[in-house]
């Protein structure tokens, strides 16, 4: 039974998420993933991933398009020990670099693109 109501309240917390993200951003991030992600995976534009750090995590950003929108979010809080490192595609950076980190707890990273790069927001 508690596992269950554990069950709805992280349902629920998740589309609490959502809708704010939604709110906040004016509709651009009306695609949330919700499973976290826990393995290495390419990331798709106009989603918000919440990665569950319970070991490290790589991403590979897709090609840089203009007026696109990616945010990462560490959803376990354990990203200062398991970091989650954010590389580019092709020749793409990331605010200059070929990829960033997020290594505190808890922590997020928005990225946007201008359809040549991708800059930290």
């Amino acid at each position: 039974m508690q596992l269950v109501i554990d069950k709805i309240k992280l349902n629920q917390s998740i589309n609490i998420l959502k809708e704010e993200l939604k709110a906040k951003s004016g509709g651009l991030f009306d695609k949330v993933y919700v499973s976290a992600k826990s393995t290495a995976f390419t990331a798709a534009v106009g989603f918000t991933y919440l990665i569950n750090t319970g070991t490290a995590v790589t991403v590979t950003l897709p090609s840089a398009v203009t007026n696109a929108a990616i945010v990462f979010k560490d959803s376990a809080g354990t990203a200062a020990t398991n970091n989650i490192t954010i590389n580019r595609a092709d020749s793409a950076t990331i605010d200059g670099a070929t990829s960033q980190t997020i290594s505190s707890n808890y922590g997020s990273m928005k990225l946007i693109s201008d359809g040549t790069n991708w800059f930290i927001t």
